[in-house]
């Protein structure tokens, strides 16, 4: 679990989620306690957090969520890391794939067919 702090008010749908008393008491009855762990929850109703809000999460947040949070701690210390060591590109496609469309729009030499000739 990773801290993170509410830059933008965020609402949570589903997942498992850390929270500390305060935080989950008004919320019971969107949430679960989650099977392992303390002030885990599991979200059974969507939550609103307010800006300022620290939350732990699970993993790295999606795209759309992460432009709502900053991380916080050993959060941002892992990210910050992640992104001085960008993961290597991603692996050449295989020989026999398709080749990517180039927009190539020169005309077959003399003697070669076209799709839309009709021979016979």
């Amino acid at each position: 679990m990773a801290k993170f702090k509410v830059i933008l008010a965020v609402t949570l749908y589903a997942g498992t989620i850390g929270l500390t008393k305060a935080q989950a008491e008004p919320r019971m009855h969107c949430l679960e306690p989650a099977e392992k762990g303390k002030n885990l929850y599991n979200i059974i109703e969507p939550i609103c957090f307010k800006v300022g809000e620290v939350i732990d999460i699970p993993g790295t947040p999606d795209k759309a969520l992460a432009q709502r949070l900053e991380p916080v701690g050993k959060a941002a210390e892992k990210l910050l890391a992640a992104a001085d060591n960008p993961p290597p590109p991603d692996d050449p496609p295989p020989p026999d794939a398709t080749p990517p469309d180039t927009g190539d729009t020169t005309p077959p030499e003399d003697g070669d067919a076209q799709e839309d000739e009709t021979h016979g």
